[in-house]
């Protein structure tokens, strides 16, 4: 992420240099009042898909599983047919934070 947008989630690695063109951001679940970090490591497939995702630093279960089902239905952008069709990794950190 850029520095100065409001988002609640960074994205390290390879996968933060392609674009993002689908992002669902989970809903904080009513009721539940903690504040946590979840960091997800995960792969962005050629086509843009996400897989292969893997909690590397976990908030609470419930706050776990929204972000993986959110993380599921995020797409980025496909690689152009000319360039070289590999899997990038990334590290994406959501913050949960109480308002």
């Amino acid at each position: 992420g850029t520095p100065g947008t409001n988002q609640p989630f960074t994205i390290e690695g390879d996968a933060a240099k392609r674009t993002i063109v689908n992002q669902k951001i989970p809903r904080y679940p009513s009721g539940l009042q903690r504040e946590a970090v979840v960091k997800i490591r995960f792969t962005v497939l050629p086509d843009g898909h996400v897989s292969a995702m893997l909690p590397i630093q976990k908030g609470a279960p419930t706050l776990d599983e929204i972000t993986m089902q959110a993380l599921r239905q995020w797409r980025f952008n496909p690689l152009p047919p000319g360039a070289e069709q590999k899997n990038v990794e990334g590290i994406i950190t959501f913050r949960y934070e109480l308002q």
